[in-house]
């Protein structure tokens, strides 16, 4: 007899999603195998209005079953409701549950043309990456292979896809230098090297609680949630470990143990950091694919306004300004009023 806490639901892109894109919901036998074969039944709303609804048959020697649901296009972010029942051959309902579907609009990409315009933008990844994305929004880059498309030439920024980076620390050195002469370098999750821009990587449980700066502008259109939710499901994850008073902006971390005023060490997954007349960014979080996951747009758009800004010095935690003014929420307006003045 199946419960519901033999049930895992996974939902492609942690339930992030593109308007008239199809995407997946797995549903996984947590233990053991099924009895029976069995039925999910499910519909997706929108409120109160019913906008699909279907059925799939779960054959009692399959271990989880797929769905593959296409959403309908909108033109703002939208919460859609995915709500399912798994009955038995005798239609008595053994789990229900729901989720929540996120599903952005196919135009996350529009501006970026006009953004890189008069900039020049090196990209290092495969060919189906980061440059096929920027191609189908028609952003002016250059693509290089390796390391050795670097050393000559300048750039405005440069980005760099996961696991491109071998585990040799001299592939490092075009970037370094690159960032020295002035440009923003951004580098995504690697895998292979022991260091990035000379900081260790080491692995760690991605179950801690990190914290989030979502009023940086790397992050801007971005939800906390949305940030949190690229580690639902992740075991692990592999941490840039800063040194204690680093020059170095930690934006995703691990806040220190207790904190003081003596500076502690922190292990980071996004920080930027000046260094010579440009600025590296270090971004280790697990992101989804580029071209079906709209979180990973966003934060890439952001990202491109933000590299093609001019650096400023990062100071160390000892040096920084310790009450920061408070973001005022989103939309809503700020009266500022002078000391002479009475409310």
């Amino acid at each position: 007899m199946a419960t519901a806490s033999l049930i895992l639901v996974l939902l492609g892109n942690q339930g992030y999603w593109f308007g008239g894109a199809e995407g997946t919901i797995t549903l996984q036998w947590a233990a053991g195998q099924l009895g029976d074969d069995l039925q999910v039944r499910w519909e997706l709303t929108a409120g109160t209005a019913r906008l699909a609804r279907s059925s799939l048959a779960w054959k009692k020697e399959a271990a989880q079953v797929t769905l593959r649901i296409q959403p309908p296009t909108v033109r703002v972010r939208t919460a859609l409701t995915w709500s399912y029942g798994v009955f038995d051959s005798a239609q008595k309902e053994l789990a229900r549950g729901q989720a929540t579907i996120h599903v952005f609009p196919d135009t996350l990409t529009e501006g970026w043309a006009k953004l890189i315009a008069d900039r020049r933008l090196l990209v290092w990844d495969k060919a189906e990456g980061l440059p096929k994305l920027l191609a189908q929004a028609k952003a002016p880059h250059t693509a290089v292979e390796g390391a050795g498309g670097l050393q000559f030439g300048t750039a405005d920024a440069i980005l760099v896809g996961g696991d491109q980076i071998e585990g040799s620390t001299f592939a490092q050195s075009p970037l370094l230098g690159q960032a020295r002469n002035g440009a923003s370098v951004m580098i995504f999750a690697q895998s292979q090297p022991s260091s990035l821009a000379g900081y260790a990587l080491r692995e760690r449980s991605a179950k801690g609680r990190l914290e989030w700066r979502m009023d940086h502008p790397l992050l801007r259109g971005l939800e906390a949630a949305d940030a949190r939710s690229w580690l639902t499901g992740a075991a692990t994850v592999r941490a840039v470990q800063l040194p204690p008073d680093e020059p170095a902006m930690e934006i995703a971390y691990w806040p220190a143990e207790a904190p003081g005023r003596a500076p502690a060490p922190l292990d980071a997954l996004l920080l930027t950091k000046s260094i010579g007349k440009g600025r590296i960014v270090l971004c280790q979080i697990p992101l989804g694919d580029w071209r079906s996951d709209p979180r990973s747009q966003i934060l890439l758009g952001s990202a491109l306004d933000y590299l093609l800004t001019r650096p400023q010095p990062t100071p160390p935690p000892s040096q920084r300004l310790t009450d920061r003014p408070a973001r005022p929420a989103d939309g809503v307006p700020t009266i500022r009023i002078s000391p002479g003045d009475k409310p």
